[in-house]
């Protein structure tokens, strides 16, 4: 699914993640991760990635399990910081590196990257708290 790299584009991204994992089966827990990890990266490649293009995000299923990878024309890496309690932001890829199962980037010789991660359909935890 295609969208443009504007912060609207947060929310799609995230009822499109809950419909499609949820017609896959995820548990409620399960649902609320993706939900809140594929927030993330959509967040961080709208903020990072370039003002122009689209933001690619894909759902691949296998085995109980989804992977959901953003894809941007922005080369720069991601980092996992521990942001201070103070900060406003930079928890985002702390998140994914705690909660997903797997993560991971991935250049695309174009000048941009993917970044994924895969969430059990059926897990019970954590508990994250409905927006």
């Amino acid at each position: 699914m295609f969208f443009p790299p504007d912060l609207a584009s947060v929310r799609a991204a995230r009822l499109w993640a809950a419909e499609s994992v949820r017609a896959h089966g995820a548990t409620p827990a399960a649902e609320r991760l993706v939900v809140l990890l594929a927030s993330e990266l959509v967040t961080n490649a709208v903020k990072y990635g370039p003002p122009s293009g689209s933001i690619d995000v894909d759902a691949r299923y296998a085995d109980g399990a989804v992977r959901i990878a953003v894809r941007d024309d922005s080369p720069r890496v991601p980092v996992v910081i521990d942001a201070p309690p103070e900060a406003t932001g930079g928890r985002g890829m702390k998140l994914i590196d705690t909660f997903a199962a797997a993560w991971g980037v991935e250049a695309d010789g174009g000048g941009g990257k993917t970044v994924w991660f895969q969430v059990d359909l059926a897990t019970d935890g954590p508990r994250i708290a409905r927006a």
